[in-house]
This record gives C-alpha cells, sequence and structure tokens, in this order.
C-alpha cells in the first residue's frame, strides 16, 4: 500500500489551498490588478484629464473638421513617442523619466529636465487651479452661496490648491489611481451631460465654426491639443509600477 504522507507543524499549519493568486503575483514580482488599475486610470487621466475642457476653444480656432485631423495626427505623434520612451525605459530600468535622461544624455541633460519639469507643472498647477475657481462658482451660486467669501475665485483656488496639495506628497504613482479614477468619472459625467443636453435640445443653434479655419490664430489650437494629450511624465513611472518584477530583474543583472 502507499504510504502516507507524514503529518507534522509545517503541514497542519499551512493553507489547504496554498497562497491566493495575489500572493504569488507579489512574491514573484508580477503586477497585481491594483497596480495594473491605478497604471490605467493614471495614465488614462493624464492623457484626457482636464486639458479635454480647452478643445472646444481649440476648434473654434481651427474649424471642427481641421481640428479633428489635428487631434489624430497629435495623437499618433504622442504615441510613437510615449512608446520611445517607454522601451528606452525598460532597456535602461529606469522608473522616471528623469533619470532615463540622466542614463542616455548626462547628467547636464537631467538638469535641464528636471527645471523644465518643475516649470511645466507649476505652470500646470497655476491653470488647473484657475479652472477650479471658475468652475466652482456656479456651483456655489445654485447652492445660495453668491455674495460670499467662497463666491470669490481667488478663494475657491485657494481652497483647491488646500485639498490637492496632500495629494502632491504621495511617493508613489500608483497611489494616485483611486483618484484618477473619480476624475475620470467626473469626465464620463461631463460628457454624458453634453451629449444629453444636445439631444434633449436639439434646436440649439451651434456657434459660427467653420469646417477649416486656417489663419494665424490656428495655430494657438496646437499647444492646446497637444497639452490635453500628452502623458509622457505619467506613463514611464505608470507602466514601472506593473513591470516592477521585469525591471528589477534586469537591475540585477
Amino acid at each position: 500500500p502507499a504510504s502516507k504522507a507524514p503529518i507534522n507543524g509545517d503541514s497542519l499549519g499551512s493553507p489547504l489551498l496554498g497562497p491566493s493568486a495575489e500572493q504569488v503575483k507579489q512574491v514573484v514580482g508580477l503586477p497585481t490588478v491594483s497596480q495594473c488599475a491605478a497604471a490605467v486610470f493614471n495614465v488614462a487621466n493624464a492623457a484626457i484629464g482636464a486639458g479635454m475642457l480647452a478643445f472646444p476653444f481649440a476648434y473654434e480656432h481651427t474649424g471642427h473638421v481641421a481640428g479633428a485631423l489635428l487631434t489624430v495626427a497629435a495623437a499618433a505623434v504622442l504615441s510613437y513617442t510615449m512608446l520611445v520612451l517607454l522601451d528606452a525605459s525598460r532597456e535602461q530600468s529606469k522608473s522616471t523619466y528623469h533619470t532615463l535622461v540622466i542614463k542616455l544624455f548626462g547628467q547636464g541633460a537631467g538638469t535641464f529636465l528636471e527645471i523644465s519639469i518643475v516649470v511645466y507643472f507649476f505652470l500646470c498647477c497655476v491653470s488647473f487651479l484657475m479652472i477650479i475657481g471658475s468652475m466652482a462658482q456656479p456651483a456655489i451660486e445654485a447652492m445660495g452661496g453668491k455674495g460670499t467669501i467662497f463666491y470669490d475665485k481667488q478663494i475657491l483656488s485657494v481652497i483647491g490648491a488646500c485639498i490637492l496639495f496632500p495629494l502632491c506628497l504621495v511617493l508613489k504613482v500608483e497611489s494616485l489611481g483611486f483618484t484618477s479614477f473619480i476624475a475620470l468619472g467626473s469626465m464620463l459625467f461631463t460628457v454624458i451631460t453634453i451629449i444629453t443636453h444636445a439631444v434633449q435640445k436639439p434646436d440649439t443653434q451651434p456657434g459660427d465654426v467653420k469646417s477649416f479655419d486656417i489663419s494665424l490664430r490656428s495655430f494657438q489650437a496646437i499647444p492646446i491639443i497637444c497639452f490635453a494629450l500628452q502623458c509622457h511624465m505619467t506613463g514611464i513611472p505608470a507602466i514601472y509600477s506593473v513591470n516592477t518584477g521585469t525591471s528589477t530583474a534586469h537591475r540585477r543583472r
């Protein structure tokens, strides 16, 4: 007869079904479901975030057909450059844009990029805080707060900065997955509201927007559309967070 396996303390204390799939992924370095979801939400939020609110202004300056063509062209160029950066980050085992540039081009280029990133994100924060102040006013007015201190744009911008400041202190980009999910939900709500309004009021006359409006002012749409779609700063750390096992292996070699 076949011998029975000995019963010892280890076998009694071990789980009958073995480790869970999430535990195995953590041990071998594979990304978990939460890490993958956070990466998707962060990159999507960066690509279709608040910059999309400026698209009507951009299309007004280019025409709706020229604006659509410009959007497709910008998306193609930005997608290609994003893939180049991601391939380089995997090859060099670097988790940020900054460290990748230092590795490939030296400390001088890294310092220049670091200064550029600081200026870029500072101006982005200023723009977004101005948007918060402007767009929160109608909500405050609807709640009967017109004429109060909270109706002032500057006060609303300061309140927004106080709320957002703790999020700027997180050390891992995947920690912002939940806030990116909320942002994407808000953008989806805005799109659904606009579509519903257009369906319910089909007699609303659109503005005088041309199909093609090629002039000097149409060049203002190029940086607006590129800014709305680019997600290069977020892409590398977000994708790196779901490739931890591969990147660690590269570093060990």
